[in-house]
């Protein structure tokens, strides 16, 4: 762990190693799917104090969830993606990488239908 610079060599971890740890003190991300409008909220995720690793894969989870439906064409089913899923997978992973660590807030995801 010390030579990824996740840890020191007294044994704390480094920013990095805090991030990437199973428990730490960041809020992490808040997940929102609204219904017809903002003040219908269909379901709620927060994700606080884990490592960055589940907050990104959390936030996929509730992508499929919502935007990831199959439709059955005759004999066969397909996935039918509303969003692709590697835009938002490349919003998600630049939210995480970009915010600032030392602010204490949340990541906000809100989601509609459209």
């Amino acid at each position: 762990m010390i030579t990824l610079g996740l840890r020191e060599k007294d044994g704390r971890y480094t920013n990095a190693g805090v991030l990437f740890a199973d428990k730490n003190d960041y809020r992490g991300i808040d997940l929102v799917k609204f219904g017809d409008n903002i003040n219908v909220m269909l379901d709620r995720t927060q994700v606080e104090k884990v490592s960055i690793l589940k907050l990104y894969q959390d936030a996929l989870q509730k992508y499929r969830q919502y935007y990831l439906n199959e439709v059955i064409d005759g004999a066969y089913r397909r996935k039918n993606e509303q969003i692709p899923e590697n835009a938002f997978r490349e919003a998600i992973a630049n939210a995480i990488v970009h915010r600032t660590w030392d602010v204490n807030a949340q990541i906000k995801v809100a989601m509609f239908a459209d």
